[in-house]
């Protein structure tokens, strides 16, 4: 798991936790702010889905949020995106044709990562692959701009590069890189 990640910050985040897996938010911390229609609506769902609620100061979402925008709401997930290096080659070997993978490398600002979890989750990508170690990772202001986008990917944190690149070429998966610096454009 990546550095500690265990809160989704904001309402839309935690509306799609809802929607796409009601158990992997197990509480659900919201401010004592006057409660809109959407807040009410908010705490409704988690309520039928036996999500526990409990109302908190504004500090307090603050330390939880860290310095992403929380919108006086945050969810705190019982299961955390992101399985290891066992977990893809048990997934690689029971995928039935070719997935389509992206694989993140090097990227060191949380919101890239979550654009890109966002764009992998519309273009229906398979599953993502990122670093434990060397990059921004999961981390809440990640999935905040994710915008629940990764709730609908299989997510895997490798440390071994050159082992998940063996794995993908025995399932028989291309791998295509690609790079800001790279010297051939694919215009």
């Amino acid at each position: 798991m990546s550095k500690g990640i265990n809160v989704l910050c904001g309402f839309h985040a935690i509306e799609t936790a809802l929607t796409a897996d009601r158990h992997s938010i197990g509480e659900i911390v919201h401010y004592g702010m006057k409660e809109s229609s959407r807040l009410s609506n908010l705490l409704s769902r988690a309520r039928s889905s036996g999500v526990k609620i409990r109302r908190a100061q504004k500090k307090e979402l603050d330390n939880l949020a860290g310095d992403v925008r929380h919108q006086g709401v945050v969810g705190l997930l019982v299961r955390v995106p992101g399985e290891g290096l066992s977990e893809l080659r048990t997934w690689l070997n029971e995928f039935v044709g070719v997935p389509l993978i992206t694989i993140l490398d090097g990227l060191e600002d949380p919101r890239n990562v979550g654009a890109c979890l966002r764009t992998a989750a519309a273009a229906r990508v398979d599953a993502v692959i990122i670093p434990v170690k060397g990059g921004a990772g999961l981390t809440p202001a990640a999935l905040r701009v994710a915008e629940g986008g990764f709730h609908r990917l299989k997510i895997f944190e490798v440390g071994n590069w050159s082992q998940v690149l063996k794995m993908l070429k025995t399932a028989g998966i291309w791998v295509l890189g690609a790079s800001e610096k790279g010297s051939i454009s694919l215009d």
